[in-house]
């Protein structure tokens, strides 16, 4: 018995050895993880729209007072490939499903609203509204 107490403790003390509690790098390297875990969403985003504001800029000083946007249209036009015409058409598709979709979840979430208040009701008369919407959403005055 004492000696699986003794590997046990061996173990331990070689771990923490090996990774002391309040080593720099360790504590430097969690707090680099936790906010890339935090914000590494919205700096993908950040950096994203900051390149094409870099792209947009550089493409507009390369037509400056070279072309109107007749010809840039037509330009543009002859140098899209089917690849990008696919890819523009399969945004516009899933655009507007993910629209109805929107709109039909929304619509059965009102449909259902009433019933589930039937139902609450009819388990506790004396329930008290939550005053939620009927969108599931908060009322204007309760924000």
């Amino acid at each position: 018995m004492k000696d699986s107490a003794d590997t046990g403790n061996k173990r331990l003390r070689r771990v923490q050895r090996a990774y002391p509690e309040n080593s720099g790098v360790r504590w430097f390297a969690t707090q680099i993880f936790g906010l890339a875990r935090q914000y590494g969403g919205t700096l993908i985003w950040a950096f994203v729209v900051v390149y094409l504001v870099k792209v947009v800029g550089e493409t507009a000083q390369a037509f400056a007072g070279k072309s109107s946007n007749a010809n840039f249209i037509v330009n543009l036009a002859a140098q899209m490939n089917v690849t990008v015409a696919i890819s523009i058409v399969l945004t516009g598709v899933t655009s507007l499903m993910w629209i109805l979709e929107h709109r039909r979840h929304r619509q059965t979430r009102e449909r259902l609203t009433g019933r589930i208040t039937e139902l609450e009701k009819l388990l506790d008369p004396h329930r008290e509204s939550s005053n939620l919407t009927t969108q599931g959403t908060t009322r204007i005055g309760d924000q």
